[in-house]
């Protein structure tokens, strides 16, 4: 499925893909060194110690109980019940 309208059209996979580049903030219950994959530099983690990291990675690292992952502003519940009041009064926009 894709978005209608004059824009581009993106698929919600494209969509979710990007997403997952966007950046959030843990708190590790590990220490490691920083390492280096394909979209750069991450760490070091500290135990207990506030970091950045993609949000793909910290997905990883929470399934694999190695992390506690900050809910960022724009993912908190009254944030979102705004963002739904938004677009049901605007639905022709949100289409």
């Amino acid at each position: 499925m894709t978005t209608q309208g004059n824009g581009p059209n993106i698929t919600h996979e494209e969509i979710e893909f990007c997403a997952e580049d966007e950046k959030v903030e843990i708190i590790p219950n590990f220490d490691m060194a920083a390492i280096q994959i394909l979209d750069g530099r991450h760490g070091p983690f500290r135990a207990q110690m506030k970091e950045v990291v993609p949000l793909w990675l910290a997905m990883m690292l929470k399934r694999r109980r190695r992390c506690t992952i900050i809910t960022p502003e724009w993912m908190k519940l009254n944030r979102l019940d705004q963002v739904l009041v938004l677009e049901r009064e605007q639905y022709a926009v949100f289409q």
